[in-house]
Protein backbone atom coordinates (compact mmCIF):
# COMPACT_ATOMS: atom_id res chain seq x y z
CA UNK A 1 0.00 0.00 0.00
CA UNK A 2 1.38 3.43 -0.92
CA UNK A 3 1.96 6.01 1.78
CA UNK A 4 -0.93 8.19 0.64
CA UNK A 5 -3.42 5.33 0.74
CA UNK A 6 -2.12 4.25 4.16
CA UNK A 7 -2.54 7.77 5.51
CA UNK A 8 -6.10 7.93 4.15
CA UNK A 9 -6.89 4.57 5.72
CA UNK A 10 -5.60 5.76 9.09
CA UNK A 11 -7.54 9.01 8.78
CA UNK A 12 -10.76 7.10 8.06
CA UNK A 13 -10.11 4.73 10.96
CA UNK A 14 -9.51 7.67 13.31
CA UNK A 15 -12.81 9.24 12.28
CA UNK A 16 -14.60 5.93 12.83
CA UNK A 17 -12.98 5.62 16.27
CA UNK A 18 -13.90 9.17 17.24
CA UNK A 19 -17.51 8.57 16.23
CA UNK A 20 -17.77 5.22 18.04
CA UNK A 21 -15.80 5.82 21.24
CA UNK A 22 -17.41 7.44 24.27
CA UNK A 23 -15.19 8.77 27.05
CA UNK A 24 -16.18 7.51 30.49
CA UNK A 25 -14.02 9.78 32.65
CA UNK A 26 -11.98 12.98 32.53
CA UNK A 27 -8.81 11.17 31.47
CA UNK A 28 -10.64 9.56 28.54
CA UNK A 29 -12.09 12.94 27.60
CA UNK A 30 -8.62 14.53 27.57
CA UNK A 31 -7.30 11.66 25.45
CA UNK A 32 -10.19 12.09 23.01
CA UNK A 33 -9.42 15.81 22.77
CA UNK A 34 -5.80 15.00 21.96
CA UNK A 35 -6.95 12.52 19.32
CA UNK A 36 -9.22 15.18 17.74
CA UNK A 37 -6.24 17.53 17.57
CA UNK A 38 -3.97 14.87 16.06
CA UNK A 39 -6.64 13.91 13.53
CA UNK A 40 -6.94 17.60 12.58
CA UNK A 41 -3.18 17.80 12.09
CA UNK A 42 -3.27 14.67 9.94
CA UNK A 43 -6.12 16.15 7.90
CA UNK A 44 -4.10 19.32 7.26
CA UNK A 45 -1.12 17.25 6.15
CA UNK A 46 -3.32 15.15 3.86
CA UNK A 47 -4.83 18.29 2.35
CA UNK A 48 -1.30 19.51 1.61
CA UNK A 49 -0.41 16.22 -0.06
CA UNK A 50 -3.58 16.30 -2.15
CA UNK A 51 -2.90 19.89 -3.18
CA UNK A 52 0.67 19.04 -4.20
CA UNK A 53 -0.41 16.02 -6.21
CA UNK A 54 -3.11 18.10 -7.88
CA UNK A 55 -0.61 20.85 -8.76
CA UNK A 56 1.70 18.27 -10.33
CA UNK A 57 -1.16 16.69 -12.26
CA UNK A 58 -2.52 20.02 -13.49
CA UNK A 59 0.91 21.12 -14.69
CA UNK A 60 0.39 18.63 -17.52
CA UNK A 61 -3.09 19.95 -18.34
CA UNK A 62 -2.61 23.67 -19.15
CA UNK A 63 -5.57 23.88 -21.53
CA UNK A 64 -7.86 22.30 -18.93
CA UNK A 65 -6.56 24.65 -16.24
CA UNK A 66 -7.40 27.59 -18.50
CA UNK A 67 -10.91 26.19 -19.06
CA UNK A 68 -11.34 25.72 -15.33
CA UNK A 69 -10.19 29.27 -14.60
CA UNK A 70 -12.66 30.57 -17.20
CA UNK A 71 -15.42 28.49 -15.62
CA UNK A 72 -14.57 29.84 -12.15
CA UNK A 73 -14.67 33.39 -13.46
CA UNK A 74 -18.01 32.73 -15.12
CA UNK A 75 -19.39 31.25 -11.89
CA UNK A 76 -18.43 34.38 -9.98
CA UNK A 77 -20.45 36.44 -12.47
CA UNK A 78 -23.54 34.26 -12.80
CA UNK A 79 -26.75 35.48 -11.21
CA UNK A 80 -28.04 33.25 -8.41
CA UNK A 81 -31.41 32.78 -10.09
CA UNK A 82 -33.09 29.80 -11.70
CA UNK A 83 -32.86 31.51 -15.08
CA UNK A 84 -29.10 30.91 -14.92
CA UNK A 85 -29.40 27.15 -14.36
CA UNK A 86 -28.18 26.17 -17.84
CA UNK A 87 -25.06 28.27 -17.46
CA UNK A 88 -24.43 26.82 -13.97
CA UNK A 89 -24.93 23.28 -15.29
CA UNK A 90 -22.36 23.95 -18.00
CA UNK A 91 -19.87 25.35 -15.49
CA UNK A 92 -20.39 22.37 -13.17
CA UNK A 93 -19.91 19.94 -16.06
CA UNK A 94 -16.64 21.66 -16.98
CA UNK A 95 -15.44 21.42 -13.37
CA UNK A 96 -16.32 17.72 -13.18
CA UNK A 97 -14.60 17.00 -16.50
CA UNK A 98 -11.39 18.78 -15.49
CA UNK A 99 -11.45 17.18 -12.03
CA UNK A 100 -11.79 13.73 -13.62
CA UNK A 101 -8.83 14.40 -15.93
CA UNK A 102 -6.78 15.70 -13.01
CA UNK A 103 -7.69 12.61 -10.96
CA UNK A 104 -6.45 10.37 -13.76
CA UNK A 105 -3.26 12.41 -14.00
CA UNK A 106 -2.75 12.17 -10.22
CA UNK A 107 -3.13 8.39 -10.37
CA UNK A 108 -0.47 8.32 -13.08
CA UNK A 109 2.02 10.19 -10.85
Amino acid sequence: MAIFEALLEIDNALVDFLIAATPSNDRDLEDMKRLFILRGDLNLALNGLVAQRLRLALANLPDDVARLNDAAAAMRQVERRIESIQQVLSIAATAVEVAAKAALAVVAL
